[in-house]
């Protein structure tokens, strides 16, 4: 009896048979694992301690895996870590080559494909320069107040990294501090980067930044100041000059400047040393605030004229 017709004699063999097959499909159905793309983080590693991987470098590349759909709902990029490793390069050019045995997955997971499957680096001589700090202040002082300057402490630090990098940086720069509502000074502690991306700072990389604060000054003029020759002890000279007096603007708290007056100003042309001669000297005017206390709260803002033309005369 042929195979065929014994399963028409036995129809319970039919739905046995039935089962069978709807057993294998789901067997198979449940062998199957999907493939999905992630973009997930890349490291170089192992450049040789002289060496700095020099321009843009990618940061992340494309991993095609396959695994269970139960695992492949639980997986992130972070959970994946492609690296490159450059023992040995040298400086130049390089293409470093990356397969999927540079891809360390979870568990379960296959790697399939790695995208790119080579990344172009250029690598330089590593260097370090010391640079200037600076800081970067924002906002404004509370009503009645003014930012005065800062101090930095270290005030100069070494940034390193690839040379064409390193020999464009200027300068290393502060985070960013605001000064809004200030009324007082303050001291922080500020972290520092290089003004250009590709560098870093060497060691620690941080200074104290001091940021002083004081009460706002104002401004005012004191007209018609006399200009004094201040000759050397014992020279009998007489100096001739044009004009005779100055307008001395003056930058102080309102409280310091309520109390100035003419008596508190001189105005002196330091003619030590000078001697008669056809020419007229170009003399700068020394401002002097009396008492001398009272002149360290006390900046000379504006002269009306910067410079005085004066002959000397026996």
């Amino acid at each position: 009896m042929g195979v065929l017709s014994f399963l028409r004699s036995d129809p319970s063999l039919k739905v046995a048979s039935l089962a069978l097959a709807v057993v294998l499909w789901l067997y198979v159905r449940a062998e199957e694992k999907p493939v999905q793309v992630f973009t997930v983080p890349l490291e170089v590693e192992g450049v040789p301690p002289e060496l700095a991987v020099a321009g843009e470098t990618p940061d992340s590349v494309a991993v095609r895996v396959r695994a269970p759909d139960s695992v492949l709902r639980t997986l992130t990029p972070e959970r994946f870590h492609a690296r490159i490793r450059l023992d040995g390069a040298k400086p130049g050019e390089t293409e470093a080559p990356l397969t999927t045995a540079d891809v360390r997955a979870p568990m379960g997971v296959e790697v399939l494909q790695v995208d790119p499957g080579v990344v172009l680096l250029r690598l330089e001589r590593r260097i370090a320069r010391e640079v200037p700090v600076v800081a970067r202040i924002k906002g404004r002082a509370a009503a009645g107040y003014e930012y005065d300057g800062y101090t930095l402490v270290p005030d100069k630090v070494k940034v390193e990294g690839p040379e064409g990098v390193v020999l464009q940086v200027r300068e290393a720069v502060t985070d960013e501090v605001d000064i809004r509502g200030r009324t007082e000074s303050f001291e922080t502690t500020v972290s520092l980067a290089p003004d250009r991306g590709g560098a870093r700072i060497a060691g620690e990389g941080g200074s104290v930044l001091k940021i002083s604060i004081r009460p706002e000054r104002a401004t005012r003029a004191f007209e018609g100041v006399p200009l004094t020759p201040n000759f050397a002890a014992g020279v009998g000279y007489h100096a001739r000059f044009q004009p005779e007096t100055l307008t001395v603007v003056l930058k102080a708290t309102r409280q310091v400047l309520d109390g100035l007056g003419p008596a508190n100003i001189r105005a002196l042309l330091d003619l030590e040393g000078m001697n008669p001669r056809e020419q007229p000297y170009s003399v700068k005017p020394r401002i002097v605030i009396e008492p001398a206390e009272l002149g360290t709260q006390v900046a000379v803002y504006s002269v009306s004229e910067e410079t005085i033309n004066v002959r000397i005369e026996r």
